[in-house]
């Protein structure tokens, strides 16, 4: 397991410091809830009159009088993208830097395949992502705790646990896409992210491409669907997810079947 305790070493830092900035963001955010709360319904009633703006963040402005739509809201704009992009990159990068600096040459002198090297690396990663998670969730949560505020314990890990599925699924795109490029770069994965985004934002604002909500998932861990329903879009995640496998196996093969001399 060298390889998985190598890469989490390499990303340990970094991992750390966005976790925590994000939680530190989002207990900001849980503490001033109080004060948001009184002036909630001038603040719902401001945001009427931006519809197309709610629509395209995807908000669900009749949710911002609860702490779990407030927090849903922030966390949704800005834990949900930061987070996303670094999946994206950290999925770009995965195997790329094998390739570019030549390691993967180093790699075949040794009794260790491909395969071990994409399996450990990949579970690495998924680690990476859960850490960033647990840190925003885990400070989150004691926030709300010593505030003395109250929220639905099964809502608010509904969000977080779809929090994680969307940062994994971005994750597995970018790496499988990346390996199908004949020119490799890893801000390739920040493009996937955008263009996710973009989609989600034409499904909201034109009825008749819904469709493309099957093609983002970003529509799947909308929070204001979640706190609606108290269910998690099980479909949504498993349509999302097999698209993301078809290019990650694509991608995965090709790399293994690559000549060392690329």
């Amino acid at each position: 397991m060298y390889i998985f305790k190598n890469e989490l070493r390499r990303h340990r830092i970094t991992t750390v410091a966005i976790g925590v900035i994000l939680g530190l963001f989002m207990m900001i955010v849980i503490t001033i809830y109080p004060a948001f709360s009184d002036d909630a319904q001038n603040m719902m009633a401001a945001f009427g009159d931006l519809s197309s703006f709610t629509n395209l963040l995807n908000i669900d402005i009749t949710q911002l009088g609860s702490l779990e739509g407030y927090y849903g809201m922030e966390h949704d704009v800005l834990v949900n993208l930061t987070i996303s992009v670094y999946a994206a990159m950290l999925g770009g990068n995965l195997l790329l830097k094998e390739e570019r600096e030549h390691t993967s040459e180093f790699l075949l002198t040794h009794p260790v395949s491909r395969v071990r090297v994409i399996a450990e690396k990949l579970l690495a990663s998924t680690v990476i992502l859960l850490v960033v998670l647990l840190c925003v969730y885990s400070i989150s949560l004691l926030t709300v705790y010593f505030s003395g505020q109250e929220v639905a314990a099964g809502i608010f890990f509904k969000i977080h646990l779809v929090s994680f599925l969307l940062y994994l699924n971005i994750h597995l795109l970018a790496l499988g896409l990346v390996e199908l490029v004949p020119y490799k770069n890893a801000t390739l994965g920040t493009f996937v992210v955008v263009f996710l985004y973009a989609l989600l934002v034409i499904s909201n604002l034109k009825p008749d491409w819904e469709f493309l909500r099957w093609l983002t998932p970003f529509h799947y861990s909308s929070t204001s669907f979640i706190i609606n329903t108290d269910t998690i879009p099980w479909k949504y995640i498993a349509a999302n997810y097999a698209i993301s496998f078809v290019f990650l196996f694509l991608g995965l093969y090709r790399y293994t079947k690559r000549d060392i001399d690329y």
